[in-house]
């Protein structure tokens, strides 16, 4: 009777064993799968967060070398009254000075662009001015061109009052039935200036539409947010909600 009694308990916990090894591995089973599943859904939300986010970055790229004027390269001067001046500037040590020509000519200070502008693309154009003094003159202008076209930054003026360090910018939209072939240059020009020098610095020059398509921040956003850089830079599109260009 005892050894009976004895066979049954034996029985009974190894029931309940088999019972709990059972369990064990359909809850281990079940924690694999869960870990698996949690793993590709996290994998899942994190592509589509790095999808959204790269998708509000754009890529900025200045179409200018030495626009800081770094050093004596890129730029080219049409008169001796416009040279790099090493005692006034921003962010480097020297800036483009624009003197007083010796004559009512005109002067002209420009560079190749490192790529060909795209007939239907806005550009944006920034740079940095000072004038110690109140200058005036016949004319000046910021114009992007090539030998047979010339398309001017509206708005913009290399005369007047600039007596501390201004941002200066804006953009240009090329049309469509400017020429794809050519060497491009932005060109700063005055005539028949008076009252002392002008001093350029820190210039960018951005294809807008080649960074952000048609959706184009603001001038403003652009003059708030844009400072020197060289080569290419990363700006979250945060003006998405702002986009006619003004």
């Amino acid at each position: 009777m005892n050894k009976q009694k004895g066979f049954i308990s034996m029985s009974v916990i190894y029931s309940f064993f088999l019972i709990f090894i059972t369990v064990s591995a359909i809850i281990i089973a079940n924690y694999t799968h869960n870990r698996l599943l949690i793993r590709e859904t996290n994998k899942d939300i994190k592509n589509e967060l790095s999808n959204a986010g790269n998708a509000k970055l754009a890529t900025f790229t200045n179409l200018l070398s030495n626009g800081n004027m770094e050093t004596s390269l890129a730029w080219t001067f049409s008169d001796s009254s416009a040279k790099f001046n090493s005692k006034l500037y921003t962010s480097s040590s020297r800036s483009i000075e624009l003197a007083n020509p010796a004559s009512n000519r005109e002067v002209r200070v420009s560079q190749s662009l490192i790529t060909r502008v795209v007939p239907g693309h806005t550009y944006y154009v920034r740079y940095m001015i000072y004038a110690p003094a109140i200058t005036s003159g016949s004319s000046s202008s910021v114009t992007l061109r090539n030998s047979s076209r010339t398309y001017t930054f509206s708005g913009l003026s290399l005369l007047g009052n600039h007596r501390t360090w201004q941002v200066q910018g804006t953009t240009l939209n090329i049309p469509s039935s400017a020429p794809s072939t050519g060497t491009w240059q932005l060109v700063f020009q005055e005539t028949s200036k008076t009252g002392g020098p002008t001093y350029i610095d820190d210039v960018v020059l951005i294809d807008l539409t080649a960074a952000v398509g048609n959706d184009l921040p603001t001038t403003t956003w652009l003059n708030n947010n844009i400072t020197y850089f060289n080569g290419t830079t990363m700006f979250n599109r945060t003006y998405s909600y702002d986009h006619l260009t003004s």
